[in-house]
C-alpha cells in the first residue's frame, strides 16, 4: 500500500503499526479483513514497487511511501456462501501461525 506523508494515516502506522485492510465486494456480499502489522519500505524498496501506470493516481512518487502489510488474521463473510452462525456472529477467521500455516481459529459455528 502507498500513503502520502502528510497523512494522518502516516504517522499514525510510525507510531503504531497495528492495522487493518479491509476488502468489500457489494456484488457478491463478501468481505474479507486482514488484520496485521504495517512495515514502512525504505525508499529504494518503494522504488520498486512503483509501476508507471501508478502515476495516473500518484501524481508524484516521492510524496508517498510504500507499506508491506505482514497479515496475522483474515476475517471472512459471503453471505450465501460463508457465513457465521454463531449467535455474536464472529466471522470465520484464520490466524498466522509462527512455523509458516494458517489455522483456523473460528469456523462461524458455535
Amino acid at each position: 500500500m502507498m500513503l502520502l506523508h502528510a497523512r494522518q494515516e502516516f504517522s499514525e502506522l510510525k507510531s503504531d503499526p497495528s492495522c487493518a485492510l479491509l476488502y468489500w465486494n457489494p456484488e457478491t456480499l463478501t468481505y474479507v479483513t486482514f488484520q496485521g502489522r504495517a512495515e514502512e519500505k525504505s525508499p529504494s524498496e518503494g522504488n520498486n514497487f512503483w509501476r508507471e501506470w501508478m502515476q495516473i493516481l500518484y501524481k508524484d512518487p516521492k510524496l508517498y511511501t510504500a507499506w508491506h502489510l505482514h497479515v496475522q488474521k483474515i476475517q471472512v463473510v459471503s453471505i450465501g456462501r460463508l457465513e457465521s452462525y454463531r449467535k455474536d456472529w464472529r466471522p470465520v477467521e484464520l490466524e498466522w501461525v509462527n512455523d509458516g500455516s494458517w489455522k483456523v481459529v473460528c469456523d462461524g459455528t458455535e
